[in-house]
């Protein structure tokens, strides 16, 4: 198998094979969660003005992101698990907005296969590629070199080639990380719990995030996970 490490949005441009958008903190995390709590499907856009135009033509579409990582006024809920881990989001339309995540997406609707990844979904994720005999895979860490989400391709790409990898010794780590620190600095839209919900599990939902090219919008895909 082939399996490429890129860096940043910039970066996807060159992205072959199937494209895994990496944002664990906390975007594809997010995302995971409101699929899990019923989202139906997940519009991902790029600016404030599209959130809002999107929530004015569709009251009933639930607003979710941030801007800078603070939830922008206006919005349901911010780019938060944990303020989506107990809602009921059963057979709503998600409009999603972020700084880095959403942007990422974007950029690689251009391509034939595009996955949104996280540690929640990553054993789904290793199951699809297996099933699907899957033998080129891009892993875009939007956060770049030294990021939770660099952290989390090379997570990966070792599970990839059978190699034992802890996702324990992984998480103390990253609580050391630049960015992450800020989920333990008593910031209110940093809240701690988001850090440990992004990184609670890789078998924690038995589904995968996958981009429809058709609609350019984020859907379930269930891979049962034995």
């Amino acid at each position: 198998m082939k399996i490429h490490q890129l860096y940043g949005v910039e970066s996807i441009s060159e992205a072959l094979g199937l494209v895994i958008i990496i944002d664990i903190l906390r975007a594809a995390s997010t995302a995971a969660y409101a699929f899990a709590r019923g989202a139906e499907k997940i519009i991902p856009v790029s600016t404030l003005e599209e959130a809002f135009s999107l929530k004015k033509k569709h009251p009933n579409y639930v607003l979710v992101g941030e801007n800078n990582g603070e939830a922008f006024v206006g919005t349901d809920f911010g780019n938060s698990p944990s303020a989506l881990e107990k809602v009921n989001l059963s057979g709503k339309t998600v409009v999603l907005r972020t700084t880095q995540g959403t942007q990422g997406l974007i950029k690689a609707s251009r391509n034939q296969n595009v996955l949104f990844g996280s540690f929640l979904t990553a054993n789904a994720m290793l199951k699809y590629i297996k099933v699907n005999e899957i033998e080129e895979v891009s892993l875009v860490a939007l956060g770049g070199p030294n990021s939770e989400d660099a952290a989390f391709a090379d997570y990966f790409e070792r599970k990839l080639k059978l190699e034992s990898v802890s996702l324990v010794e992984l998480r103390e780590k990253m609580k050391r990380n630049i960015f992450a620190s800020r989920f333990f600095q008593n910031i209110p839209w940093f809240p701690e719990r988001d850090f440990w919900l992004c990184f609670e599990s890789d078998d924690k939902f038995d589904f995968i995030l996958k981009l429809n090219r058709t609609n350019q919008v984020l859907e379930r895909e269930d891979v049962p996970i034995k």
